[in-house]
Protein backbone atom coordinates (compact mmCIF):
# COMPACT_ATOMS: atom_id res chain seq x y z
CA UNK A 1 0.00 0.00 0.00
CA UNK A 2 2.86 2.37 0.83
CA UNK A 3 4.41 1.65 -2.57
CA UNK A 4 1.16 2.53 -4.38
CA UNK A 5 0.96 5.75 -2.41
CA UNK A 6 4.54 6.67 -3.43
CA UNK A 7 3.82 5.86 -7.10
CA UNK A 8 0.69 8.01 -7.04
CA UNK A 9 2.56 10.89 -5.42
CA UNK A 10 5.35 10.63 -8.02
CA UNK A 11 2.80 10.68 -10.83
CA UNK A 12 1.07 13.67 -9.27
CA UNK A 13 4.41 15.46 -8.94
CA UNK A 14 5.25 14.72 -12.59
CA UNK A 15 1.84 15.95 -13.74
CA UNK A 16 2.22 19.16 -11.75
CA UNK A 17 5.69 19.71 -13.19
CA UNK A 18 4.40 19.11 -16.72
CA UNK A 19 1.47 21.46 -16.11
CA UNK A 20 3.82 24.16 -14.77
CA UNK A 21 6.05 23.80 -17.84
CA UNK A 22 3.07 24.08 -20.19
CA UNK A 23 1.76 27.09 -18.30
CA UNK A 24 5.18 28.78 -18.47
CA UNK A 25 5.43 28.07 -22.21
CA UNK A 26 1.97 29.52 -22.83
CA UNK A 27 2.77 32.59 -20.71
CA UNK A 28 5.95 33.09 -22.72
CA UNK A 29 3.97 32.88 -25.95
CA UNK A 30 1.42 35.39 -24.62
CA UNK A 31 4.25 37.75 -23.66
CA UNK A 32 5.73 37.51 -27.16
CA UNK A 33 2.34 38.19 -28.72
CA UNK A 34 1.75 41.17 -26.44
CA UNK A 35 5.15 42.59 -27.44
CA UNK A 36 4.18 42.15 -31.08
CA UNK A 37 0.85 43.92 -30.49
CA UNK A 38 2.64 46.81 -28.76
CA UNK A 39 5.06 47.15 -31.70
CA UNK A 40 2.17 47.12 -34.16
CA UNK A 41 0.33 49.78 -32.15
CA UNK A 42 3.45 51.96 -32.03
CA UNK A 43 3.83 51.59 -35.79
CA UNK A 44 0.16 52.46 -36.30
CA UNK A 45 0.46 55.58 -34.14
CA UNK A 46 3.54 56.63 -36.09
CA UNK A 47 1.72 56.16 -39.38
CA UNK A 48 -1.27 58.11 -38.07
CA UNK A 49 1.00 61.01 -37.06
CA UNK A 50 2.68 60.86 -40.47
CA UNK A 51 -0.73 60.93 -42.18
CA UNK A 52 -1.82 63.97 -40.16
CA UNK A 53 1.42 65.76 -41.00
CA UNK A 54 1.10 64.90 -44.70
CA UNK A 55 -2.50 66.11 -44.70
CA UNK A 56 -1.44 69.42 -43.13
CA UNK A 57 1.29 69.88 -45.74
CA UNK A 58 -1.15 69.01 -48.53
CA UNK A 59 -3.73 71.51 -47.24
CA UNK A 60 -1.12 74.24 -46.89
CA UNK A 61 0.21 73.64 -50.39
CA UNK A 62 -3.26 73.30 -51.84
CA UNK A 63 -4.50 76.50 -50.20
CA UNK A 64 -1.49 78.34 -51.64
CA UNK A 65 -2.38 77.09 -55.12
CA UNK A 66 -6.02 78.15 -54.71
CA UNK A 67 -5.02 81.65 -53.60
CA UNK A 68 -2.55 81.90 -56.48
CA UNK A 69 -5.26 80.78 -58.95
CA UNK A 70 -7.74 83.36 -57.65
CA UNK A 71 -5.19 86.15 -57.87
CA UNK A 72 -4.36 85.31 -61.48
CA UNK A 73 -7.98 84.80 -62.54
CA UNK A 74 -9.15 88.15 -61.15
CA UNK A 75 -6.64 90.38 -62.93
CA UNK A 76 -8.04 93.58 -64.29
CA UNK A 77 -7.79 94.66 -67.92
CA UNK A 78 -8.04 98.25 -68.94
Amino acid sequence: MQKLHEIAQNQLFELRAQSDEERAAKQSEVNLLMDEVERAQAMLHGLEREKVQSTKVYLILNSGLVIKYHVHSTSFTA
